[in-house]
């Protein structure tokens, strides 16, 4: 899947939902697939991203539906400890454009973030490739509504170490 990021001269409304016009400019992406617990199939909630950049930085809305919203579950609090029991957005962003690395960055209904690097060849003590140790500068926010979550996120391009996007990879869990 890929996606088209659509330029704006100047930075949309960061508060946690899309209410600001900006995030309509953007062509919502919408063909996701599950990672868990059903890899491939197709979600059992719809999820909307819309992609914004500016010069200096590039900026996701996400609207993750929930059915039950009263279920969603969001309890991290502490930056960079695991989202997995949480629910969270995760966006990968392979900016040599190789699939061999990316920079991770993940957010839960609270705006928590949690970030690191998928680092080609390197493992952890689990056997893993996903290196905790770097933290970038990005800014999150995040709010349940009556028909999901919201996020808003604002990556500088400086975090990324690089000018223009090559490709962009997103998903939900």
């Amino acid at each position: 899947m890929s996606a088209e990021a659509t330029p704006v001269d100047h930075v949309p409304k960061l508060g946690g939902t899309l209410n600001d016009p900006l995030w309509q400019s953007a062509k919502p992406i919408t063909e996701f697939r599950q990672r868990e617990p059903h890899e491939g199939e197709s979600p059992t909630e719809k999820t909307e991203v819309r992609i914004l950049y500016t010069r200096h930085a590039v900026y996701f809305g996400i609207h993750c539906y929930d059915s039950e919203p009263s279920r969603i579950i969001a309890t991290e609090l502490r930056r960079d400890v695991s989202q997995d029991l949480d629910d969270h957005f995760e966006i990968l962003i392979d900016s040599n454009h190789n699939r061999r690395g990316a920079y991770v960055f993940e957010v839960n209904p609270l705006g928590t973030q949690n970030d690191g690097l998928i680092v080609e060849e390197q493992g952890d003590t689990n056997g893993g490739d996903f290196d905790r140790g770097w933290d970038g500068v990005w800014t999150s926010e995040a709010r349940i509504a009556p028909d999901g979550w919201t996020a808003t996120i604002e990556i500088p391009f400086t975090t990324l170490n690089f000018t223009h996007a090559s490709e962009v990879i997103v998903a939900r869990s």
